[in-house]
């Protein structure tokens, strides 16, 4: 029996496989998907490949990349040329940027880079350089405000970076067009480890700079390096260290600027990513010396500032955080229409606290007059508000520019408000008028507009009306404008007392929109009085599309009318002009006078120049002040742009007067079209009082170039200056060419012959003529040659400055001279002058050679540059120029009385640089060189120079001085720098004898030192006196004091003391000799000897009297004791003297004591003794017995001591004195006893002398007569009561 299977199914079909079931039909549609899933990707990645291959590889993708993709962020880019490819390197000319804040202009830009390198995550740039940039900046409207950005916490790149060279060829801003940079050269790498950049280069207008700086990626982030800048500041070579260290959080910037005279040195600490602004600053240290910011940047004002910024951590104050204090001295004070800082002293103080508020103590600003400005206020930065005064005082218009208005202006300026919407509210008065107002800004952040809002503004004068005035504008999007004046009973003579008198009611309206250049303005005149006549009128104006659309005003006042109607500006508009004003004199101002006009101006084409202009007027008694002065006009103009159109012009006037012309009628007439018209024009004037008379016709035209061709018949000048045409001349004359044909002029007392001119813009200036017997100092009426002269000349030339410059031009002295600025007026005598000029292809050449009093003269000159090749003043130079004196002597008529100069010299000089920085070098040699000063007694004598010229500065190698044994040697150098002397020298003397003469004789060694500048002069050093003996011979000529006045003499005003800063050693070395005012004496001692100013000198030191006699009371003293010392001023020292008769028991003599202005001069003894006694032992050497012969001979004894002081100041005798005087006995030979003589006498000539001689002791009286032979020899004849005679004496003397 079978068994049933298990699975029936499976047994009757065991080879065939089960049917699919629904499930596996329904995964057909996701595989479907997925395959178009994937090729869709497949599609897009190939798009994005493609599409990255395009933007990369292509210059289309370029200019997609370039000129679309910034449009995204709101930027603009055009250029004129764009070729290359991102991954090939980019270049482009004239790029132009347009973004939201500013315009950028790059002429060309250039970017080569390697991107391959970013397969190795290194992004590396080759180059880029950029030509010209110019940036414009654009106000930017509100944004909402953002929060301070946190400090970094990592400063590290995914990718280093290379760039190996950036260059910027210049960097200017704004409209002017500031340069900010001259030239730039740098490079940059990031390696993870830092970032560093290293300035190769980095130039501006005053200097150039190098050096490196680095940031760590390593917090804090350390940074370092240093920036070396040399450069030149007002012609003041200059060098700059800055130091930057510290980290990204702490910064520390050192800056150290020295030149000299000129210093600039900070040092700061700022925390940039600090929130408060008293955690920003850490400290604040800036000192500056003479700092121009002119010689920064030339578009900076001039000043010479003195000035030290300092703010600093407060430690004695809990609540202050930091203190501030900035002092300023502005040296050069200049107005600020002369492109100068109208402030004199700066200064003020301000703190900062914990909550970041500034608060100022005061900031005060004194100006040029009396005028000062001074801040006080806080600002506080934690609540974002101002409260700050600024107060003014004695303003005045001279205090800032250089008009001198009369009224001074006082008052206060608040600003208070938020930093976002501050307000301006102002009250200030001046002696006649008050104003006040307020103004504000209003920020409107959701609508990106901020409107400038002007309230409750006003001018009133004091009992003259007042004027209002308040408006709005939108600084963004439209810039719509409302404003609106209004005038009730104003007076403009109350505001200011030149002003006319008057009663003004009106109102000015103006509103618009500036963004769309529409502007419409009304006014009206509501009655009103001006000059005591009536005043109305109205008027609408409105401006559009760059024209006035509509100009329409109709005023009066009083027989005045002004009435225009129409408009002006476009092509097509016509605007009818109709002035009559006989009594300009109402409008004030300094009109005087009757003016009428009357006509139209018919625009031809935009703008404000082509214009059809009819107008006929007359002007009679007109006057603008004292600038302008008319008697009589009459002009009718006709013209239009038209060249065929009618063209009439005609003027006739007389006694017309302006700024230094004066004319006294002039006739001018131009009657044609512009193609072809005549002019003819005569007059008389007066040029700065130089008589003129002036004769012109010309006919011709002009042509479609704007050239004017034609021929000029007559041009005649008489008067202070000569000049007839003596032919007629043709003339071709405009922007782009001149050409004049041959012409002959009667000129400057001489003859002019042009023989042909042409100049044109390409081609330069072609020229042949010549001239003879001009004489040059008929141009002398209209212009002060820097030297006087007379000189008539001769030329002759053939120039072609062109291209291919060639030819000659020659000046030769035909006559004349050039006379010295010198006290005599002494002529140079000047002959043989000659100036050869040459052209070629590498410049111009000069040759000069001349003779002259003092010399001859020779040298040659060359500008090597072509012609187009760039500013004159800037091309380079050589040349040559010699020199040479044989006999300085030469020299006598320009030196002072007394002074005396021989030798030779010959100078020869090299020239290089360029035309207006000349550079010299060469050699000054001088030999035989003597010097003698008269009066002083120094003389120099047997000295040599030698010498050399470098640039603009004279070094003085050697320049000795040999006399008796004794020189004098000294080196140096000297220049003149910005306008000023630049001396400085060091002189070393030894054993030279620099005085000689028989009252003064002085040798002496040392060294010294010596500088000369515009800060005066400088003298250091120390000298030692080798040998010196000084005397005087004792005249009583009479001396008149300073306060005597002499009737019909003028007294010139005393000389300022001049700037002399000395510091001086002077060693008496015990060796001079002093001999005067009864003094022989030996003296010694040393002094320091200083001072800032010639009248200033102070000395420090004491001389003493080694040893020497001093005669009073006709007694030869011996001086004891000498001291005189000095602590302070050099002509005020104190004395210390005692002088004893000789051989005296008890030490009689005299004592002086005090200061030299009020010395105190008394008797002394050793003894104690009366006055009486002491006079006694003086004179006569013994007590007095009080008989009547020793009173008379004590009484005359002192008579004659104060006779002789009296006699001294007024000058009747020139000897008058006490002496002891012993004779001897005729018959045994033998002499007598010595006696006291009461002399006088007086010096008749220079070689003639009459005495008079008296005893004391006896009656015997003597008459003397004295004849110097010579130096050595006296004849000597007496008359007396005792005996006559004569001898001859010989003196030997031993000074």
């Amino acid at each position: 029996m079978t068994e049933p299977s298990p699975n029936p199914q499976a047994t009757e079909n065991p080879a065939v496989s089960p049917s699919p079931s629904p499930a596996p039909q329904k995964t057909k549609k996701p595989r479907r998907l997925l395959k178009y899933t994937l090729g869709a990707v497949i599609i897009l990645l190939g798009a994005s490949a493609g599409g990255a291959a395009w933007l990369l590889n292509t210059n289309s993708g370029l200019r997609f990349a370039v000129y679309q993709l910034p449009k995204l962020a709101d930027i603009q880019i055009t250029s004129q040329t764009l070729t290359g490819s991102v991954l090939q390197g980019i270049n482009a000319d004239d790029l132009h940027i347009i973004t939201p804040s500013a315009d950028i202009d790059i002429s060309s830009l250039y970017f080569q880079w390697q991107p391959s390198k970013l397969w190795q995550r290194h992004l590396h740039i080759n180059q880029i350089n950029a030509g010209d940039i110019h940036i414009q900046s654009k106000p930017t409207p509100p944004q909402p405000k953002s929060p301070r950005p946190d400090a970094p916490t990592s400063i590290s790149l995914p990718i280093s970076i290379a760039l190996d060279n950036l260059t910027i060829n210049s960097i200017t801003q704004g409209k002017n067009h500031t340069e900010i940079l001259r030239q730039a050269q740098a490079s940059y790498i990031y390696n993870h480890q830092e970032h560093r950049i290293k300035i190769g280069s980095l130039k501006n207008y005053w200097s150039s700079t190098q050096g490196e700086l680095a940031a760590s990626t390593a917090a804090p982030f350390a940074l370092s390096g240093d920036l070396v800048s040399d450069g030149e500041l007002d012609g003041i070579a200059v060098s700059n260290v800055l130091n930057l260290s510290g980290s990204l959080n702490n910064i520390s910037i050192n800056t150290a600027l020295a030149g000299n005279g000129i210093g600039l040195h900070a040092n700061t600490q700022l925390r940039p990513f600090a929130k408060r602004i008293d955690d920003l600053i850490g400290k604040v240290n800036i000192i500056g010396q003479g700092i121009n910011p002119k010689a920064f940047m030339p578009n900076l004002p001039e000043a010479s500032l003195y000035f030290t910024l300092g703010i600093t951590p407060d430690l004695d104050d809990t609540k202050t955080t930091l203190r501030g204090a900035l002092n300023l001295r502005n040296e050069l004070p200049l107005t600020a229409d002369n492109n100068g800082i109208p402030v004199k002293l700066l200064n003020g103080i301000f703190n900062i606290d914990d909550n970041g508020t500034v608060s100022i103590d005061h900031i005060q600003a004194n100006l040029l007059q009396k005028g000062s400005l001074k801040l006080s206020g806080d600002i506080r930065a934690a609540e974002q508000t101002l409260n700050l005064t600024a107060h003014i005082a004695q303003l005045n218009s001279s205090d800032i520019i250089s008009t001198a208005l009369k009224p001074t202006l006082n008052g206060d300026i608040k600003a208070t408000g938020t930093f976002a919407d501050p307000q301006i509210n102002w009250q200030l008065a001046t002696e006649n008028a008050q104003s006040k107002g307020s103004l504000k800004i209003a920020t409107d952040t959701k609508n990106a507009q901020r409107t400038l809002l002007l309230e409750n503004g006003s001018v009133k004068a004091n009992n003259g009306g007042e004027v209002k005035i308040a408006g709005s504008l939108e600084l963004f999007q439209n810039q719509k404008l409302a404003l609106q004046a209004s005038s009730q009973n104003f007076n403009p003579s109350a505001l200011y007392p030149s002003f006319p008198q008057g009663n003004i009611n009106g109102k000015i309206q103006a509103t618009g929109e500036l963004a769309k250049q529409q502007i419409h303005s009304e006014l009206n005149f509501a009655p009103s009085t001006l000059s005591g006549a009536n005043l109305s009128g109205s008027g609408v104006v409105d401006y559009r599309d760059n024209h006035l659309s509509r100009a329409d005003l109709a005023i009066r006042l009083g027989n005045n009318h002004l009435n225009t109607k129409g408009a002006y500006g476009k092509q097509g508009d016509n605007l009818a002009l109709d002035i009559n004003a006989p009594n300009l004199n109402l409008f004030g101002f300094g009109l005087q006078g009757a003016l009428t006009a009357k006509g139209s101006l018919k625009t031809t084409a935009n703008g404000y120049t082509q214009v059809d202009a009819n107008l006929n007027g007359q002007a009679r008694g007109f006057a603008l002040g004292e600038a302008l002065r008319i008697q009589n006009l009459d002009f009718k103009i006709q013209a239009n742009p038209n060249p065929t159109a009618p063209l009439n012009i005609t003027l006739n006037g007389n006694n017309i007067s302006a700024g230094g012309v004066a004319i006294d009628n002039i006739t001018a007439s131009l009657n044609g079209t512009q193609r072809q018209h005549q002019f003819k024009a005569q007059g008389s004037l007066k040029i700065d009082n130089k008589p003129l008379t002036l004769r012109a016709s010309a006919n011709g035209g002009l042509n479609e170039k704007i050239q004017w061709q034609g021929n000029i018949s007559e041009l005649n000048i008489a008067g202070a200056l000569n000049l007839r045409l003596q032919n007629t001349m043709r003339l071709e004359a405009g922007a782009e060419r001149v050409i004049l044909s041959s012409a002959s002029w009667q000129a400057l007392g001489g003859s002019l012959n042009l023989d042909q001119l042409t100049w044109s813009k390409q081609a330069g200036l072609v020229t042949k003529g010549h001239a003879n017997n001009l004489s040059l100092e008929q141009l002398h009426n209209f212009y002060t040659p820097p030297i006087e002269h007379n000189l008539t000349i001769a030329a002759d030339w053939d120039l072609s400055y062109t291209q291919s410059p060639r030819g000659y031009l020659n000046l030769r002295q035909q006559g004349g001279d050039i006379i010295l600025p010198t006290a005599r007026k002494q002529p140079l005598n000047l002959q043989n002058f000659v100036l050869k000029t040459t052209l070629d292809g590498r410049g111009i050449h000069n040759n000069i050679s001349a003779d002259t009093r003092y010399g001859k003269a020779t040298g040659d000159y060359t500008i090597l540059q072509a012609f187009g090749n760039g500013k004159i003043v800037d091309a380079p130079v050589s040349g040559k120029i010699q020199v040479s004196n044989d006999n300085l002597e030469s020299l006598k008529s320009v030196m002072p009385v007394g002074h005396i100069i021989q030798g030779s010299l010959l100078a020869t000089a090299q020239i290089a640089g360029t035309v207006s920085t000349p550079k010299l070098s060469g050699t000054v040699n001088g030999e035989n060189l003597y010097y003698r000063n008269r009066q002083v007694g120094i003389i120099l004598d047997n000295g040599s120079l030698k010498s050399h010229l470098d640039g603009q500065r004279w070094h003085i190698d050697s320049l000795t001085f040999d006399r008796k044994g004794g020189k004098i040697s000294l080196t140096g150098d000297a220049a003149y720098v910005n306008n000023a002397p630049d001396v400085n020298a060091k002189i070393t003397v030894a054993q030279y004898p620099i005085l000689d003469q028989a009252s003064r004789r002085l040798t002496v060694s040392g060294n010294t030192d010596i500088s000369y500048n515009s800060e005066g002069i400088t003298l250091t050093g120390s000298l030692k006196t080798d040998m010196g003996r000084f005397g005087f011979q004792e005249s009583s000529a009479p001396t008149l004091d300073d306060d005597v006045i002499i009737i019909g003499e003028v007294k010139p005003p005393p000389a300022p003391p001049l700037p002399l800063k000395l510091n001086l050693e002077f060693d008496l070395n015990d060796r001079l000799f002093f001999v005067g005012e009864g003094l022989r004496v030996l003296l010694g001692g040393k002094l320091n000897l200083t001072s800032h100013t010639t009248a200033d000198v102070q000395a420090v030191g004491s001389i003493h009297i080694i040893r020497g006699q001093y005669k009073a009371y006709g007694q030869d003293l011996v001086v004891k004791k000498g001291t005189i010392s000095f602590v302070g001023p050099l002509t005020k020292p104190n004395l210390n003297i005692r002088a004893e008769r000789r051989a005296s028991p008890v030490g009689a003599g005299v004592e002086v004591l005090g200061n030299l202005e009020v010395p105190r001069v008394s008797l002394v003894a050793d003894e104690p003794m009366s006055e009486k006694d002491k006079l006694s032992w003086l004179i006569l050497n013994r007590a007095s017995s009080g008989s009547d012969s020793d009173n008379a001979a004590l009484a005359t004894a002192v008579s004659a001591y104060l006779a002789g002081k009296f006699n001294d100041k007024m000058g009747f005798v020139d000897d008058f004195g006490l002496t002891t005087q012993q004779t001897r006995n005729t018959d045994t030979g033998e002499l007598n006893p010595a006696q006291q003589v009461l002399t006088f006498g007086k010096q008749l000539t220079q070689d003639l002398y009459l005495g008079y001689e008296v005893g004391l002791g006896q009656a015997n009286q003597t008459v003397k007569l004295v004849y110097q032979l010579s130096r050595a020899f006296q004849a000597i004849a007496r008359v007396g009561t005792l005996s006559s005679g004569g001898e001859l004496k010989y003196i030997k003397r031993f000074d």
